[in-house]
């Protein structure tokens, strides 16, 4: 390894100068013997103050968001008059009346979904929800995938759920709840 990166943490012996005590090592937990750091706020005699501006992002923050993978498609925080709801909502209904032509395996495997644009701009219901679906394709391809990845998202979430809803009836076993699935990211592609 040349000269350039040593001392940095990289290549041989990162993880031996981390365990020998730079990070504390040996104090069991404190790192230089201090517990916790102060309260700053008592140091200062400052006390953080809560704003109607604060309490209106917490609300916002904790508000119910319909879509399970939202957070993974969009950093935007959910409302229901933004207008990618509808986008989402087309193509969630596209993808819904074609789950079954789609190798779900596949998708879990690749992480992404093949469309076929053609199918795609000319479908009815897409073309009266988004009538300029291929200029958005070509203008604003990131917002336009991601809603399509949120909406297959949504749609093989749903999936999951109603397979293993089923399997939980067949098997006897009680359904406390929700079912919970997991589905990664997808992308459209």
């Amino acid at each position: 390894m040349n000269g350039k990166y040593r001392g940095r943490g990289f290549g041989q012996g990162r993880f031996q100068s981390w365990k020998s005590g730079r990070g504390g090592g040996g104090l069991s937990g404190k790192w230089r013997g201090r517990e916790h750091r102060p309260d700053l706020n008592k140091a200062t005699g400052k006390h953080a103050e809560q704003t109607p501006q604060s309490l209106l992002l917490q609300s916002t923050l904790d508000q119910f968001i319909p879509y399970k993978g939202w957070k993974l498609y969009f950093s935007e925080v959910y409302s229901d008059s933004m207008p990618f709801i509808e986008k989402i909502e087309a193509f969630e209904s596209f993808f819904t009346e074609r789950i079954e032509l789609y190798d779900k395996d596949e998708i879990e495997r690749k992480g992404s979904i093949l469309v076929d644009f053609k199918e795609l701009t000319n479908d009815d219901e897409i073309t009266k929800l988004i009538p300029n679906i291929a200029n958005e394709l070509r203008d604003t391809p990131e917002k336009t995938l991601a809603c399509m990845g949120l909406a297959i998202h949504q749609v093989l979430t749903k999936d999951l759920e109603r397979h293993a809803a089923e399997l939980q009836a067949q098997e006897g076993l009680s359904r406390n709840g929700e079912t919970v699935v997991n589905v990664p990211r997808i992308h459209a592609r």
